[in-house]
């Protein structure tokens, strides 16, 4: 009994808090948008902007180095946010290419050190298990003859899909 007493008197005190805001007293309120400020380093990946968390690792890194030069390197593992702040992503460490016909695959993953994971007409995924700069070497195999475009591989992590 009391506590549908209680109930009842909570229900009856929301709604009466609610109704007592009108949308002529909102409209005259004015709203600032304040900068979000979001924690890492400026990075570009494929051609688009990111902030990159640092993580532990790479705060203890960043003492040793510049943090100039951290924040330039995409490594596997590296988590990025987009620059609407709400896309996350985690770096894989697989390079997507595209080859120009009758290039040697087998040829340039060795050369460069990769592992080919998967193949598709002139379209591979390459991957760095080293922990190189993934950008650094992007930048590298696209200025190779044989292949029209690289790109760094990243998950999207802000869907909770694994």
């Amino acid at each position: 009994m009391k506590i549908t007493l209680l109930a009842l008197v909570f229900t009856g005190l929301s709604s009466s808090v609610f109704a007592t805001v009108t949308t002529e007293q909102l409209s005259g309120l004015k709203i600032k948008s304040a900068p979000v400020k979001q924690a890492g380093q400026k990075v570009v990946i494929n051609g688009e902007q990111f902030t990159k968390q640092l993580t532990k690792q790479a705060q203890t890194i960043s003492l040793k180095r510049s943090a100039r030069s951290l924040a330039a390197t995409v490594v596997k593992g590296d988590i990025v946010t987009a620059e609407n702040g709400f896309n996350e992503y985690q770096v894989t460490g697989e390079i997507v290419v595209e080859l120009n016909t009758n290039s040697d695959v087998q040829a340039l993953a060795k050369q460069h050190n990769l592992l080919i994971k998967q193949a598709y007409k002139d379209y591979y995924v390459l991957v760095d298990e080293h922990g190189r700069d993934l950008n650094q070497l992007v930048t590298t195999l696209a200025g190779l003859q044989q292949i029209k475009s690289a790109n760094i591989d990243l998950r999207d992590t802000s869907l909770g899909i694994q």
